[in-house]
């Protein structure tokens, strides 16, 4: 038994000085220098114009708020969207906007489309108070006219489908034209 302790003891002192072992370092002597070629690169790299940084901060944007059933008063969510919206439109009043308010197919079709320009009012008034001009607004309506979904894309759940109908949808550098139009 001794003899089995001293030798797994031996093991285990002879495995620390092999794994704590380091080598020696290596020098080397450059006796030689080169130089190598310049290259030319073929990457030609292209600033965005102050046009195309506009555009794309409009597409990243959130462009959609919405709304519960049969109501037009703005959400936590609602607002959190517009204030980000806002913020790009103050800072770019040559930007026109087309707030386009809808509605879920329950109901007349008289009703949806009044509630519709409700919802697009509400988002309206919301751009007024923080200090957006009415002359870089317009409002449109389309009632149950344009779903965003089909109840089919949610496996016949009308609920999540008409959910996605009850909205505002801010339309950027667009503006107002035919019926149900307010400028």
């Amino acid at each position: 038994m001794k003899k089995t302790v001293k030798l797994s003891l031996a093991l285990v002192a002879a495995a620390a000085l092999v794994g704590c072992a380091t080598k020696p370092a290596q020098t080397t002597t450059n006796t030689a220098t080169t130089t190598a070629p310049a290259t030319t690169s073929s990457v030609t790299t292209t600033a965005l114009t102050p046009a195309q940084i506009l555009q794309q901060t409009l597409a990243s944007l959130p462009n959609k708020v919405y709304f519960g059933f049969d109501q037009y008063n703005l959400t936590s969510d609602a607002i959190s969207v517009l204030q980000q919206n806002a913020a790009v439109l103050l800072k770019n009043p040559q930007v026109s906007i087309m707030l386009a308010g809808n509605a879920d197919p329950r109901g007349s079709e008289e009703y949806n489309f009044h509630l519709g320009m409700k919802r697009a009012k509400a988002v309206y008034d919301y751009f007024l108070q923080q200090g957006i001009p009415a002359s870089q607004m317009c409002m449109v309506s389309y009632g149950e006219l344009k779903p965003a979904a089909q109840p089919s894309d949610f496996g016949g759940n009308w609920q999540k489908a008409y959910a996605l109908d009850r909205r505002t949808e801010i339309n950027y550098n667009q503006t107002c034209q035919g019926a149900g139009a307010n400028q």
